[in-house]
């Protein structure tokens, strides 16, 4: 993804709103400002905060507002300037407020060259001369690492903006993926409060409820309301997390409407995991049985769109025992049936997903095991024998970029000696 298209349009990444089209935002405590240029001068609207002066101290807050003025004057021809050499888009305010914040420079200006005109008791607009006032990188040098200061900005606020801006960017890899797709599946992050409360009916049982019980009529309003939500947007990769829950929790008619929906979210140039889970998508789904579906079925329907953190993890493993033991004695089709009773019965457990998918790819049906692989990945990527499942199963059905997501994958998390040499061979059959 090339560095131009890394800014969206975005709203209020740092909770301050648009204030006029085409202008960059900037928030300082109370006080909102809008910053851009218009014919042959530069302006700055200030918008004042609930905080009041005497009439003594007025001259002081006169001056101080007209220095802000100055600086975020400067610090919006530098943003161009820098947004130019790095061939990055000019529209996104919410990079300006981190770029303004990392900068920190003061520019040399007569402040009261600006000329100020009083909109309203709250607004101010101050504006300067282009000509009178030059500002270059020759002068004020930047050097900044944009991804690192977004990344830093989406950790501190974890919400969907944040998500937004850092995912548009061409640095963002698997590892931030899963980052986020775990702090919004798992409620860490901010997240569109009918959303949230879709995350939050049911819980750890969403799935297994959607598929045994009739939704009651509050529920099935709440799902509407997320996919409302969701049809106003609000920018990857959280509205794709988003889709995951609806996935999850909505009633078996409705579940391959959302899956379709989470399908046309997914980005095939972004990061390999993203691209995988796409091709996922189009190649390994098995349809969901009009009636009676069960959680493994959901699972193979919906292959990477089932929540790891809406389904009921196993407690007993009696099941799951018997179908060990058929599978070491090469009774495949006792052990499937076992594993699949496993899951609906006793619940999901990662090393049933591991089975499923080991014993799929053994009989020549690798596609059929790839969707519980990656449920499993989701809930534990450590998981003994997992990853190794997972590359084995995705090169037998012809993914292209076996390699690059193994790669991605060894780096990710410790993998087991046995799946670490299944990873070693396939790779050593690639082209660089």
């Amino acid at each position: 993804m090339k560095a131009r298209h890394i800014l969206l349009s975005l709203v209020a990444l740092l909770g301050c709103p648009t204030l006029v089209v085409g202008q960059l935002d900037y928030t300082k405590g109370q006080s909102r400002y809008g910053v851009g240029e218009s014919g042959d001068e530069y302006f700055v609207v200030y918008h004042r905060g609930e905080e009041s002066y005497s009439s003594r101290n007025r001259n002081i807050e006169e001056r101080k507002r007209r220095m802000e003025a100055v600086d975020l004057m400067g610090a919006y021809q530098l943003f161009l300037q820098w947004c130019e050499r790095n061939e990055v888009a000019d529209e996104g305010g919410d990079l300006f407020q981190i770029f303004t914040d990392a900068v920190g420079y003061h520019y040399d200006a007569e402040v009261y060259a600006l000329k100020r005109e009083d909109r309203s008791a709250t607004e101010s607009v101050f504006r300067c001369k282009k000509s009178d006032f030059v500002i270059t990188e020759a002068d004020y040098p930047i050097d900044i690492d944009l991804a690192g200061l977004v990344r830093e900005n989406y950790q501190r606020h974890k919400d969907a903006q944040a998500a937004a801006t850092l995912y548009s960017l061409g640095e963002f890899d698997s590892k931030d993926y899963l980052l986020m797709m775990h702090d919004f599946l798992s409620g860490r992050a901010m997240v569109e409060s009918a959303v949230r409360t879709v995350q939050k009916s049911g819980e750890l049982a969403r799935l297994e409820n959607s598929l045994y019980t009739d939704l009651d009529a509050l529920l099935l309003s709440e799902i509407k309301g997320a996919e409302l939500q969701l049809s106003v947007g609000i920018g990857a990769p959280a509205e794709q997390f988003a889709w995951m829950d609806l996935v999850t929790s909505a009633a078996p008619a409705d579940k391959a409407i959302y899956y379709q929906d989470w399908k046309a979210s997914l980005v095939a140039d972004g990061s390999v995991w993203e691209n995988m889970l796409l091709f996922v998508a189009q190649t390994c789904p098995t349809p969901l049985p009009e009636e009676f579906p069960t959680v493994s079925e959901a699972i193979a329907a919906f292959p990477g769109a089932i929540s790891p953190y809406g389904v009921r993890l196993a407690t007993d493993q009696e099941l799951y025992t018997a179908a060990e033991a058929a599978y070491a004695a090469t009774n495949t089709e006792e052990a499937l049936r076992l594993l699949h009773e496993s899951l609906n019965n006793e619940g999901v457990s990662k090393a049933a997903l591991n089975l499923m998918g080991a014993v799929y790819r053994y009989t020549g049906a690798p596609s059929k095991g790839i969707p519980y692989l990656l449920l499993g990945f989701m809930i534990d990527p450590e998981t003994r024998f997992l990853t190794g499942n997972l590359i084995a199963s995705l090169d037998a059905v012809g993914y292209p970029r076996t390699r690059e997501l193994a790669e991605f994958l060894l780096s990710y998390a410790k993998v087991d000696s046995w799946s670490r040499g299944v990873i070693d061979k396939i790779i050593s059959t690639k082209k660089e």
